[in-house]
């Protein structure tokens, strides 16, 4: 058993050498090295001559050997020694076309040839078959391996020798040997000019082969181009179908919005007057109650300051439905208040807390509606981002932070919700970009958020966020007022803008904020 066992591990064993040896051999000796097409071919058909040519003059090198030994002293031809340069030549060539040099080596092979060959028509005449033949096979083994370009040049190169040599035979300056014209032809002659026309179509064939192959590549190619080209523009016809189909429900809801706001407008107008009366009939009911009834005056108070606060909700909710493009100087802590009161109701349904802290009062100009609607649209994407997720209420909490610094009023909103990944935060700002639900959102608040921020308020906005652990975002502009000037005893606006003074002084309220802040 132990036995048979060596006996297949040692065939195996020799099997593997032999494989390794034929891999070898294929490497080193036949392998194209070339990378591009064209090269691959010229070289591949470079490789089969000189493999013939070597093969060829090593049989004549022993026929030359041979024949010194048969004849003795008495030989006068070639020299065994002298003969045997030639085959030594094409293996130097064949070794350094195997390095990459096969330019190189294809002129010179076809400078050889054609020496060669040349000799032969100076030594026997321009009628000699066998240098005609080979002349044709020079000029095709030219195109095959330099290109057509050179093979034409050197085509009129052959026909030059061929017509210098018989001008120079005719006019007797050469002595041209014509005894072979006197002999008989044997089968010998006709293998000779067999092997000839031989050797033309094996180039002719090993060009053609390689060419036809690039065109059958090249046809399968433009065919696979072709069948991918319809795809990408039925591919490209499906997506832009698909876009123009979403980009018609996003103008539609944008439509329903734009129409809800018009409506909101005369429905919260309509409201403020009944309001407005109900308010100041409340209030008179309030002053001609008597002193004992205490407890009466209690609840019209109670009821005078509902509707007070109704009455601010619904103007705060009308000048965002608005969103008029007038200018003043305004408080940004009562923007940002207004801002938490619209979405107090939000926060508490979201079991979110919201922390407001401000240590200063901070004017400035523009359009506080739009300040509010950024202010809004942070805080609204701060409280959705703990949507779907299981932190306590204690850990659910969204801080508001106005500050400034050297005449810059920063504001930061942060949340320790769910956070935005790496992969898509700097598309958060893209039009109709969104991670939310769709019921959530349509992806245009925080971009209207960066054009408001940037353009009105000439500020920047940033974002800072970790997946899992919750988003930071600071807008920051430039503190500007609109100062008033006299000239002339008349008061004219900065600039010529018209502007609305407001108040700053602040109130006792605003004080408690300077001095520890305020939570909501």
């Amino acid at each position: 058993m132990d036995t048979s066992l060596t006996k297949n591990e040692d065939a195996h064993s020799t099997e593997r050498l032999f494989k390794r040896s034929i891999r070898f051999l294929y490497r080193t000796f036949f392998e194209l090295r070339s990378t591009d097409e064209d090269d691959r071919r010229r070289e591949s058909i470079l490789n089969v001559i000189l493999i013939g040519s070597i093969g060829l003059l090593l049989a004549l090198d022993m026929l030359v050997l041979i024949s010194m030994i048969e004849a003795g002293p008495g030989y006068e031809g070639i020299p065994f020694l002298v003969f045997s340069i030639f085959p030594a030549l094409f293996i130097a060539a064949y070794v350094a076309s195997r390095k990459g040099h096969f330019d190189v080596v294809s002129y010179f092979v076809i400078t050889f040839f054609y020496a060669a060959t040349t000799y032969g028509v100076y030594r026997w005449g321009t009628d000699l078959p066998s240098t005609l033949l080979m002349y044709a096979l020079l000029i095709i083994m030219a195109g095959a391996l330099i290109g057509t370009r050179f093979s034409l040049a050197f085509s009129a190169i052959v026909m030059v020798s061929i017509l210098v040599c018989r001008f120079m035979g005719d006019a007797g300056m050469i002595a041209i040997d014509l005894k072979w014209m006197q002999e008989t032809h044997e089968s010998v002659d006709v293998i000779k000019y067999c092997v000839f026309f031989f050797a033309i179509e094996l180039i002719a064939w090993l060009s053609n082969k390689d060419i036809e192959n690039s065109l059958t590549r090249a046809r399968r190619s433009e065919k696979a181009l072709i069948e991918k080209n319809e795809s990408l523009e039925s591919e490209v016809a499906e997506r832009t179908k698909e876009l123009r189909k979403a980009q018609a429900e996003k103008v539609a809801q944008l439509y329903r919005f734009a129409e809800f706001g018009r409506l909101s407008s005369g429905i919260f107008h309509d409201l403020m007057n009944p309001l407005s009366a109900v308010a100041v009939n409340v209030s008179e009911i309030k002053d001609s109650v008597r002193p004992e009834m205490d407890e009466i005056r209690e609840s019209v108070a109670r009821a005078v300051a509902a509707s007070r606060k109704l009455e601010r909700f619904i103007a705060t909710v009308k000048k965002q439905m608005t969103m008029s493009e007038h200018e003043e100087e305004f408080s940004v802590n009562a923007e940002i208040e207004e801002a938490l009161a619209l979405l107090a109701y939000k926060a508490n349904q979201e079991k979110v807390r919201i922390e407001w802290s401000a240590y200063e009062r901070e004017t400035t100009y523009g359009n506080p509606a739009k300040l509010q609607h950024v202010i809004g649209n942070l805080i609204s994407n701060a409280i959705d981002s703990y949507a779907g997720t299981l932190l306590p209420i204690e850990k659910r909490v969204v801080s508001v932070r106005l500050a400034s610094k050297k005449g810059e009023i920063t504001i930061i909103v942060r949340d320790h919700g769910c956070g935005i990944s790496q992969a898509v935060i700097d598309k958060i700002f893209d039009p109709f970009f969104t991670t939310k639900e769709r019921h959530r959102g349509m992806g245009i608040g925080l971009s209207n958020t960066k054009d408001i921020v940037t353009k009105d308020f000439k500020g920047t906005i940033k974002v800072k966020s970790t997946e899992g652990e919750g988003s930071n975002f600071t807008i920051a502009f430039p503190r500007a007022h609109q100062t008033f000037r006299h000239q002339s005893g008349q008061h004219t606006p900065n600039n010529g803008k018209q502007t609305r003074k407001i108040d700053t002084e602040s109130a006792p309220g605003d004080r408690v904020l300077a001095e520890e802040g305020r939570r909501v």
